[in-house]
């Protein structure tokens, strides 16, 4: 009996197609594996960690599809003695979902999330300095001279407060008695002396409150009980103001 072959040119190219198909195939499952995602900081680059190594620029990662990863920053990163700090605010990513505010969190690599940006906020000190203390609270610092509110947060002792950069900063000052406040030393960024104050921050600042110690006047009338004006304002005798001494 005479067999025939099938024609070796066939043959070969059938197998080459095959296993161009399945190698293209099998590249295609490959890269559908791999998951893209690009981590950052924003507005600065802040230190933050992936998998427990730490990075600060932007930086593309090739997971593959389904892995798990964890992400953390810190809360709060403060350069020493500088009067700058970044606070983290929340995560956000590419499809808009993640809104954590929970600094660190576990992701799973997908090829639909190609980034996850940490959200911070740069801030600058402003120095309060007039007075120190270790006490903590006006009870244990009964020699302080005033308090001085800083966006209505009062202080009544030297102090360190952080705020957004470009913010917009009111100073309130109110004498304690026996005191009287007599304007601001250098530093601010206009001229004012009045006890209501405010300024732009653009860079650490330091804000130097002055008092000095107020004398006791006694104001009388014979009769008594008549009215005077007193730093314009009606008083009705006798009466005791604190006066800046001379």
């Amino acid at each position: 009996m005479k067999r025939t072959f099938p024609d070796n040119s066939i043959l070969l190219t059938s197998m080459l197609l095959a296993a161009g198909w399945m190698g293209g195939a099998c590249a295609a499952r490959a890269q559908e594996r791999i998951s893209s995602i690009r981590i950052s900081t924003a507005p600065v680059n802040a230190y933050y960690m992936v998998d427990g190594v730490f990075y600060q620029t932007p930086t593309t990662f090739l997971w593959p599809a389904g892995s798990k990863h964890t992400v953390r920053i810190s809360p709060v990163q403060e350069e020493t003695n500088s009067g700058k700090r970044v606070t983290f605010q929340n995560w956000s990513d590419s499809t808009g979902v993640l809104t954590s505010s929970r600094p660190e969190i576990v992701v799973t690599a997908d090829p639909s999330v190609t980034y996850l940006r940490a959200n911070v906020q740069m801030e600058y000190a402003v120095w309060l300095v007039y007075f120190d203390c270790a006490g903590n609270t006006l009870a244990e610092c009964p020699l302080s001279p005033g308090t001085v509110e800083v966006n209505n947060t009062p202080f009544f002792k030297s102090s360190r407060v952080y705020l957004p950069v470009n913010s917009k900063v009111t100073l309130q000052v109110t004498p304690n008695p026996g005191w009287i406040f007599a304007g601001w030393g250098p530093g601010l960024f206009n001229s004012s002396q009045a006890f209501l104050n405010s300024f732009q921050l653009i860079q650490p600042t330091s804000v130097y409150p002055r008092f000095v110690r107020a004398a006791p006047i006694t104001l009388q009338t014979e009769p008594p009980g008549l009215a005077l004006l007193a730093d314009r304002s009606q008083v009705i005798t006798p009466v005791t103001l604190d006066w800046g001494m001379a």
